[in-house]
């Protein structure tokens, strides 16, 4: 198959999504097929006609679009069924839905609404995903959730005994979305402050939203010498970092899927997150993981607090992290690909 992947920028971006679509990508082109990506400028650049110039005229059979573009794809995608109608031959159409931005922030966009219902399938990482997408739009999503074998497996060298600070972790983009703040403010509530913080992560990506968790990090003493800033990180020292955490934190405010969980259950992590979205899909609360409502700064902050004098509980939770069966990025892709050879 030749494929046309829509997307913003650059495909090697360090967030979730990003991830998903380069994987995907590699898997494909590993079956033989073709992948060429249509790298567009962001939202206030990009052209739509220049976007259905480039799929005429490259001879493709699919068009995957990752959702992130749907102003492009809103305009795309109805040419496409436009000319089909006409009698034109014209690439299937296929959209990647990570998540909707309705559903992270409560606002819908008249386009995402339009851009699921124009496309001739549609992919999405969760249950969750597809569940809302039946409700919503009537629409059947096909479930390819992400896999979690990406990282090389390192050998684990923390212990969390009483003896030691709790190693704690955040891996995410500094966001409102991902939480850090909730994060920080709950540290600085806890009665046992015997911990170390590691936080992985784009800074760039929200400058106002970096300096207001900056300024809270600066003004709680005893938190700030208790964590340290690794900014966005390369696989080999997110690989370094899971192997010497004991928990990985993650307080969102909504999660598609939550790579970062799986990644860090895979590396025998146990798990504190918020209890949104796709999270308890990923984080099974009570076994390898302690869920706990978005936005809840003192819930969270009891957790953790429990989990710095528990360290028993900490380590039941790392042995269930251990034991889980999670998806490989090798049937992720097979996944995709049968989606695209029966919608071809």
């Amino acid at each position: 198959m030749r494929i046309g992947w829509v997307l913003y920028g650059a495909l090697e971006q360090l967030t979730g999504g990003y991830v998903y679509d380069a994987r995907v990508v590699l898997e494909l082109r590993k079956q033989g097929d073709t992948v060429e990506l249509l790298s567009l400028p962001d939202a206030d650049l990009a052209s739509p006609d220049r976007l259905l110039l480039d799929v005429l005229n490259g001879a493709f059979d699919l068009i995957v679009g990752d959702e992130l573009c749907h102003l492009e794809l809103d305009s795309l995608f109805d040419s496409l069924a436009r000319l089909r109608a006409e009698g034109t031959k014209v690439p299937a159409s296929v959209l990647l839905v990570h998540h909707l931005t309705a559903w992270e922030s409560g606002k819908s966009r008249s386009t995402e609404s339009r851009v699921v219902q124009a496309a001739d399938r549609v992919i999405v990482t969760s249950e969750m995903s597809a569940r809302r997408m039946a409700l919503e739009f009537g629409v059947q999503a096909v479930v390819c959730v992400p896999g979690a074998d990406r990282l090389p497996l390192l050998e684990r060298c923390s212990d969390p005994t009483l003896d030691a600070p709790l190693e704690l972790l955040f891996v995410g983009t500094w966001t409102e979305r991902k939480g850090l703040l909730v994060l920080v403010q709950a540290l600085g509530r806890l009665q046992r402050p015997s911990y170390r913080l590691r936080i992985a992560g784009d800074q760039a990506r929200d400058p106002a939203y970096r300096s207001i968790v900056e300024t809270e990090i600066n003004s709680l003493p005893l938190v700030s010498a208790r964590i340290e800033i690794c900014g966005a990180v390369s696989d080999s020292t997110l690989a370094q970092l899971y192997s010497s955490a004991d928990v990985l934190v993650l307080p969102s405010f909504f999660e598609g899927y939550g790579m970062v969980l799986c990644e860090a259950l895979r590396a025998g992590l146990a798990l504190v997150a918020s209890d949104v979205g796709a999270v308890p899909e990923v984080a099974q609360a009570g076994k390898d993981a302690r869920l706990v409502p978005a936005g809840n700064v003192e819930a969270l902050a009891a957790v953790l607090d429990e989990l710095i004098t528990n360290r028993a509980e900490v380590r039941r939770l790392q042995a269930n992290a251990s034991q889980r069966t999670l998806e490989a990025w090798s049937a992720v892709g097979q996944c995709f690909r049968d989606v695209l050879v029966y919608t071809g």
